[in-house]
């Protein structure tokens, strides 16, 4: 029978504080990043956008030896656009539009991930207090049950039917303490996942 021992499932018992999590969270995970990079591309495009409604002017010079009035006649030219006002309106209306949007998926990106993350930070806790409940049901005397009912069938001081109802039990009781431990550990990943950071 392999030994109970709790030394390695001792770091899980440490539940971090949620809003370290929370900020862990908005440092490393890539959708957040993503977001704010999408609504730092709109901001951009609406500076683009209004820059391209100021009008271009252009100045020119030219040279004509024969070709108008005079001869040897040097020309300078300027030029702009019509319309000289609400040049573009349209594409800037739209980069706000688009800007507005990008600000709303990163509200509703960061709600998502403060959801997670709270989710994840519960199930732990729950486990965390479960995986406490069964080391004081099961602690170390358990093996040691074990070891003495194992001794006493040996000494035929209990029967077979006795002892085969000691061992299902005893069985019953390691497959609980495993899947308790199983779920804290699931529980610790699920956080480290739910942040993309390695906090177990």
């Amino acid at each position: 029978v392999p030994p109970y021992d709790n030394a390695s499932w001792s770091k899980y018992e440490q539940l971090p504080v949620l809003d370290s999590l929370m900020n862990l969270a908005l440092q490393h995970r890539s959708d957040l990043e993503e977001a704010a990079l999408n609504r730092s591309v709109a901001d951009l495009n609406i500076h683009y956008q209004k820059s391209l409604a100021a009008p271009d002017l252009t100045v020119g010079a030219s040279y004509d030896q024969r070709g108008n009035a005079f001869t040897n006649q040097y020309m300078l030219t300027f030029g702009i656009p019509l319309p000289f006002w609400n040049r573009n309106q349209g594409n800037i209306k739209a980069a706000q539009v688009q800007s507005n949007l990008a600000a709303v998926n990163q509200q509703k990106q960061q709600s998502t991930v403060a959801g997670e993350v709270t989710a994840a930070w519960n199930n732990m806790q729950r486990s965390i207090s479960e995986y406490q409940k069964t080391n004081k049901m099961y602690s170390d005397d358990f093996s040691t049950v074990f070891d003495g009912m194992t001794a006493n069938f040996l000494k035929r001081n209990i029967s077979i039917l006795e002892f085969v109802d000691f061992f299902e039990s005893y069985n019953s009781g390691i497959a609980e303490v495993n899947r308790v431990k199983k779920q804290l550990a699931l529980s610790g990943e699920t956080i480290n996942y739910s942040v993309e950071f390695p906090v177990y």
